[in-house]
């Protein structure tokens, strides 16, 4: 895996968190219940491995996802409570990463330079 950055390549991976993100915000407007919404990890994990793959980073998926992240977490849930929309931004985040070091351990196993 080539470790030289690539500006646009970031660029792209922060569009991709940016998109997921937006999707994420519109099923919750749509009225997708919060456990349905956990489920939007799954994509965010394969965009953490992919953009990682792809010579991007994962973690500028994750500043792409901050944006509408930071509005997410001012909603409440049906108790009057913050924790589910925080809960969710915190589960994004750790497939985001999850992706990423699964990217980079895969990486690491076919070169066995980048396991160092």
């Amino acid at each position: 895996m080539n470790t030289t950055p690539h500006p646009a390549k970031d660029l792209a991976s922060a569009a991709a968190g940016f998109g997921l993100s937006f999707i994420g915000l519109g099923l919750l407007w749509a009225g997708v219940p919060w456990s349905g919404q956990f489920l939007m990890a799954l994509p965010m994990a394969g965009a953490g491995y992919l953009c990682q793959r792809w010579g991007g980073s994962a973690a500028a998926v994750v500043v792409g996802v901050l944006p509408l992240s930071l509005l997410l977490v001012q909603f409440r849930d049906a108790s009057g409570s913050h924790a589910m929309p925080i809960a969710l931004v915190l589960s994004w985040a750790a497939a985001i990463a999850l992706g990423g070091w699964r990217a980079w351990r895969s990486a690491a196993r076919t070169d066995p330079a980048q396991g160092r």
